[in-house]
């Protein structure tokens, strides 16, 4: 037996005893289809379709437990069969659940990561369809939204709030809750007579920084405004959080809904040099996938987070989704140069390998391998923005008792004494410094009591290798020792944030004359 089936059996196998309450289950769908027929909510078409799915699934099902499928010839024949019964069906939670069955059963095909939860997800789509054929039989009107909440995902328990909009996106009072089920911002909402169409989502939660490549330290808040008109995802991110209040602005001044999403999605990537490759709603595409509209996504959320807390991350969205409000223009050219100055420090190779690392259980390693920052870098490359100040500052002083220059500072060009200070102050979190010194005489060494959060390796009696990641001031005293010729030259390098390359290179004479 080929290995592909080998595996196929030994993970089927797995799910033997999770399918057991199945049976049960397809039952009561039996039974509220003939109900709903002698009532005359479906018509026979549809009565048909649904319940030669109900037989295909009963057929799979026995087949798991008698351990009868040894390769993927009856998945195939089941996707199928979903495939037909979707097409046919209009009622749209009918046919929304049975696309998800369908999804469920590709995972069983395709997806060995997820075949060792697919049997419970498709006992829960089941369920999820007995359920509203009992409320199509009472006569309700029930809507399942699902979707992700994605700064980077929000973490598990973050409260999301779904808010009925009327066709002027005021709220009409009626809301509903839900929240995050795990930790890649996912959700289920089921909503009961929505009204209208339009609806506002707001989540606030904790997120996974893909800078920091950790949980953020306090939550914050993101929303989005979407049209609930198709089986589809619906999701909140960054570009949903830009847009909405120029999307508000254009349907104030008269544009259509459709109209005045497509037109704030434009504008806010062409605020970052960013050519729409086709988004038309920024609610349906995901931070990470195969294709450019993720990996754009995922580029505005890194740039944006940058090195900033999440208060400061907050205040910037805001800001820039504020200036855009009346023109879709970014007009304050400090936010800009704020968002460049960030990306100076920004380790791209870094960051992508922790968001490699936080869904590598969740992605196979085929979208795994199709991120990229490609559009951060043409940012940086294109953008008239600068590098406005400093994440890393190097004062003129250190602050320990001797008060010598620090050899970081810009203005140090020269020593006229072998003792001097090696001080850098990290601004914000998540920031990481190196620096190597290197003197050509005389022998490197910290003078006793003086040093504040460096940590230091000697790879020879002149070179001192000094590294931190501590926010705030991190200093120190140093020597040089006794200069046989009273004069030697300190080679200096920067790395600032880690990276490989050195963002400086200095030489600073030293003349004890």
């Amino acid at each position: 037996m080929q290995k592909n089936d080998e595996d196929l059996k030994r993970q089927i196998a797995e799910l033997e005893s999770r399918v057991s309450g199945i049976e049960n289950q397809i039952g009561n769908i039996n039974s509220n289809l003939t109900i709903l027929q002698q009532q005359g909510k479906l018509n026979s078409d549809e009565i048909n379709s649904l319940k030669a799915l109900t037989s295909d699934l009963s057929t799979l099902t026995n087949e798991i437990k008698n351990g009868g499928v040894t390769n993927s010839v009856d998945i195939t024949n089941l996707k199928t069969s979903l495939q037909q019964a979707a097409t046919i069906i209009q009622l749209e939670s009918l046919k929304t659940t049975i696309t998800q069955l369908g999804e469920t059963i590709n995972k069983i095909d395709t997806e060995q990561k997820a075949t060792a939860t697919a049997t419970s997800e498709l006992q829960s789509a089941i369920t999820k369809m007995a359920a509203d054929l009992e409320e199509l039989k009472n006569g309700e009107s029930t809507q399942e939204i699902n979707g992700k909440i994605e700064k980077g995902g929000f973490l598990k328990g973050s409260i999301l709030y779904l808010f009925e909009m009327d066709s002027t996106l005021t709220q009409t009072g009626r809301s509903f809750n839900s929240t995050i089920t795990d930790n890649y911002g996912s959700f289920s909402l089921r909503v009961k007579n929505l009204k209208g169409k339009n609806v506002r989502v707001v989540s606030s939660g904790f997120y996974f920084n893909e800078v920091s490549g950790k949980n953020s330290s306090s939550q914050i808040s993101l929303s989005g405004l979407v049209k609930i008109n198709t089986s589809e995802a619906v999701n909140v991110n960054i570009l949903t959080a830009l847009e909405e209040p120029r999307v508000k602005y254009l349907i104030d001044q008269g544009k259509s809904f459709n109209d005045a999403k497509i037109q704030s999605v434009n504008e806010v990537l062409s605020v970052f040099g960013i050519q729409n490759p086709g988004i038309k709603r920024a609610e349906k595409v995901n931070l990470i996938g195969s294709s450019s509209r993720s990996n754009i996504l995922l580029s505005l959320s890194t740039m944006l987070v940058g090195f900033r807390s999440d208060g400061e991350l907050t205040e910037i969205l805001n800001d820039i989704a504020e200036d855009l409000k009346t023109d879709g223009l970014l007009n304050d050219v400090s936010l800009g140069n704020s968002i460049m100055t960030h990306l100076y420090y920004l380790d791209t190779t870094k960051v992508i390998n922790q968001v490699k690392a936080k869904y590598t259980a969740l992605y196979p390693d085929s979208i795994l391998n199709k991120i990229n920052l490609s559009y951060l870098d043409q940012f940086k490359k294109s953008t008239s923005y600068i590098k406005s100040f400093d994440l890393i500052e190097y004062p003129a002083l250190g602050s320990t008792i001797y008060k010598g220059k620090n050899i970081l500072n810009s203005t140090t060009t020269t020593l006229n004494n072998n003792i001097f200070e090696i001080s850098a102050n990290l601004v914000e979190s998540a920031l990481k410094f190196r620096v190597e010194v290197t003197a050509d005489a005389g022998e490197l060494s910290e003078l006793l009591g003086t040093n504040k959060n460096w940590a230091i390796s000697y790879p020879t009696k002149n070179k001192a290798i000094l590294e931190t990641s501590t926010v705030g001031l991190n200093t120190i005293t140093f020597t040089t020792g006794t200069l046989p010729s009273k004069t030697a030259t300190l080679t200096v390098k920067f790395y600032e944030n880690g990276l490989s390359v050195p963002t400086i290179t200095k030489t600073i004479p030293v003349n004890l004359n």
